[in-house]
């Protein structure tokens, strides 16, 4: 007797361009705040798995789990930092538009100096601040040309609450 699910066990899809993708080495992370604009371009420095010859001792923590940890989630060595307060803004300045365009022009000078971005680059935002749209015109207009070919991947970390414990009033005006 033939069955179906048998048959569709036994075949597997051949990899996909996908699959074959490597996790791009520069890390490029914008922090959009209610006050100031950050951004932090970051290299991953990830080291081959080496999994130490040592028998777990009872009570212990293992050893090698430090060497999982660093394969699935490599450190970063920072290479270049800029941020509203920065570019010269103080004060409430540094909420402003005008203020996350300089920071953000500085940023797109420095990584597009000859030989400082040479693989792809991943783009990470977190939170909703008012000067998130500034950084994509800009990234997406003539100050970004030569930035934006090395871009693969753009993640979006914000956290979003759901559901949980209710929040504090905000403060009356």
């Amino acid at each position: 007797m033939f069955r179906r699910w048998q048959s569709t066990l036994a075949v597997t899809p051949p990899p996909t361009l996908a699959m074959k993708q490597k996790v791009p080495p520069f890390v490029l992370h914008c922090h959009f705040t209610k006050n100031n604009t950050k951004y932090t371009l970051s290299k991953r420095v990830s080291k081959p798995l080496e999994l130490p010859n040592v028998q777990p001792v009872a009570g212990e923590p293992v050893v090698f789990q430090q060497h999982l940890i660093e394969q699935v989630r490599p450190k970063q060595e920072v290479l270049f930092q800029t941020s509203a307060g920065q570019s010269g803004f103080t004060g409430k300045r540094k909420r402003s538009p005008e203020a996350a365009f300089a920071a953000t022009t500085k940023l797109l000078q420095k990584m597009s100096e000859p030989g400082f971005l040479n693989e792809p680059l991943e783009i990470v935002m977190h939170d909703f601040g008012p000067t998130r749209q500034v950084f994509q015109s800009v990234l997406f207009g003539r100050e970004g040309t030569q930035v934006r070919p090395f871009v693969k991947r753009v993640t979006d970390l914000t956290k979003i609450k759901f559901g949980g414990d209710r929040s504090r009033n905000k403060p009356r005006k």
